[in-house]
């Protein structure tokens, strides 16, 4: 009786053991997923004729098979794979080795965990496979590249190979990103059925911060609004570098957590990284509102020529954007050069200070000038109109040369006073110093000027300089903007170019203190000037 009731304890432990409808395969990458073996035997690699397939570098194409046996007992045997399967950290062969719940499985990178069910008692999870097969497939991106084309021989895939070489083609001509992403949406719109819009996303200033560079709508031009598209889709194939397609993602707890799913009413989502060499700068992403049914059918299809889409894409769009960066920083160069001295500009362009084309605001320690002709009122009614440009046209370029090679900058010109500073943008500890290099240059330069006649009447000139803090930056509105320095050390500067005796310069006295000992002795106390709006100030006339 006891051998007979322990055999029948034994059959009773081992059919509680084998007694499972389905096996499942909880794998640990690239993304948590689920994946259940159903029926005997069940093939698993990255062939798309395998009925789990593991898209993962590494895992052979026919790796491992499951098998469950007369008793229930679900088994796994390799299939000579190239680096092998594991249980538990030991290597299988070719013979059927036993699983049992809890079992760790390593199919050459990929580790997943074996959780065997018994029947009728499936688990939530096990249901939810059950009734939604590949909710969502997720893919190693990295290694989606180049597996479609080399696995993949039906007559879809060549098709679509030709259609890719075709594509090629023509993204090689494309003149700019709107191109490409018009001919890349006439591909998926075409030849991927459900898709209903489709945007491209590229983080362009490698923040991190994806930002929508186009969006389509079936048979309708490009559209601005980006509403529409799910940014934690985007954020997740964008930093697990993983190609995506889900079905519904309101019912995948990974996508829908965050609420905006819900919100903007997605389910059908496919998306790929857009990858230039080894760097990923984009998201393509599209979505559609067709039954589960229809995603399910080709998804592993669908998902890699929509990836092998996005690679296609990558080269040509990077291209075009670089170009497009090129012509802008050309803009910018042509703009600040009419300010700046060619090596500000250089160091301007490679540095931070630009924001969208512009030199933000900020406030700096300068030396501002101001140079002004006298009596140029008077000479100017004497002349025409064309001799007063070509007056001021040549007179501006000489003292213009003097400025920059200090590395000042030019503020503006107003008629014929000239308005130019020094410390920005462009950082000087000697910005006073260098003031008053140019202004002692820009005298010396108009005297031989008239000397050797080389204007058409002689000229004479005053300066004013002031140091201190100003806010200096691109000021202005859409239509017109300037780069330019405001504030009371600016005001100051002109006051004293008005108080200042022709052919001299008058500076205050904080210009006065900054001053190197060289420099400072080619001035004289000239007494407090009383200006408008200012307490009186001291000032130093420039020794003639």
């Amino acid at each position: 009786m006891m051998a007979r009731g322990g055999m029948e304890g034994k059959k009773r432990q081992m059919s509680d053991r084998t007694d499972s409808g389905q096996l499942m395969l909880h794998i640990q990458r690239p993304w948590p997923e689920v994946m259940v073996a159903r029926n005997s035997p069940t093939t698993i690699g990255r062939g798309s004729d395998c009925d789990l397939r593991l898209q993962v570098l590494g895992v052979s194409r026919h790796h491992a098979e499951l098998i469950r046996d007369e008793e229930g007992l679900w088994r796994i045997r390799d299939l000579g794979s190239k680096n092998g399967t594991q249980i538990n950290g030991t290597f299988i062969g070719n013979i059927p080795v036993p699983l049992n719940d809890g079992d760790l499985i390593e199919f050459a990178r990929v580790r997943s965990q074996v959780k065997v069910s018994k029947k009728g008692h499936e688990s939530d999870d096990q249901r939810r496979s059950s009734r939604n097969p590949g909710l969502t497939t997720i893919r190693s991106a990295s290694e989606l590249q180049n597996s479609w084309i080399a696995g993949d021989k039906s007559e879809q895939a060549v098709q679509r190979l030709q259609y890719l070489m075709d594509l090629s083609k023509k993204l090689g001509r494309a003149s700019g990103v709107d191109e490409v992403f018009k001919a890349v949406s006439d591909a998926v719109f075409s030849d991927i059925q459900g898709v209903e819009r489709l945007a491209l996303l590229v983080d362009s200033e490698s923040s991190g911060k994806l930002v929508p560079l186009c969006a389509v709508r079936k048979n309708q031009p490009f559209e601005s609004d980006a509403e529409w598209i799910s940014r934690t889709i985007c954020d997740h194939v964008y930093s697990g570098q993983v190609a995506l397609k889900t079905v519904d993602a309101r019912k995948d707890n990974r996508l829908s957590a965050s609420g905006s799913i819900h919100k903007k009413g997605i389910r059908g989502a496919m998306a790929v990284p857009v990858w230039d060499e080894n760097q990923v700068f984009g998201v393509l992403y599209a979505d559609a509102t067709l039954p589960v049914d229809h995603w399910l059918e080709g998804h592993e299809e669908d998902i890699t020529f929509f990836s092998a889409l996005g690679n296609l894409m990558a080269y040509s769009v990077r291209r075009t954007l670089l170009a497009e960066r090129l012509q802008d920083e050309e803009r910018i160069r042509n703009r600040l050069l009419r300010y700046h001295a060619p090596a500000v500009v250089n160091q301007l362009l490679s540095g931070s200070n630009l924001d969208r084309e512009r030199l933000i605001p900020k406030e700096c320690e300068i030396s501002v000038l101001f140079a002004d002709l006298v009596p140029f009122t008077e000479l100017s009614e004497r002349l025409g109109p064309a001799d007063v440009a070509d007056l001021l046209s040549a007179y501006h370029e000489e003292m213009l040369g003097e400025i920059f090679d200090r590395n000042g900058t030019l503020d503006k010109f107003i008629g014929d006073s000239i308005m130019a500073f020094f410390g920005a943008p462009d950082p000087a500890a000697d910005h006073a110093d260098r003031c008053i290099d140019a202004a002692c240059a820009m005298l010396s330069r108009l005297h031989h000027l008239n000397t050797q006649k080389l204007l058409p009447y002689p000229l004479q000139m005053r300066l004013g300089i002031s140091s201190g803090p100003a806010v200096v930056g691109d000021i202005g509105s859409t239509q017109r903007i300037e780069y330019t320095a405001l504030g009371p050390t600016v005001n100051l500067a002109a006051r004293l170019e008005s108080a200042c005796p022709p052919k001299q310069i008058l500076i205050c006295d904080t210009t006065y203190q900054r001053l190197s000992e060289d420099r400072s002795e080619k001035f004289i106390a000239f007494g407090n000037q009383h200006f408008k709006g200012y307490r009186p100030t001291s000032a130093h006339l420039s020794i003639e």
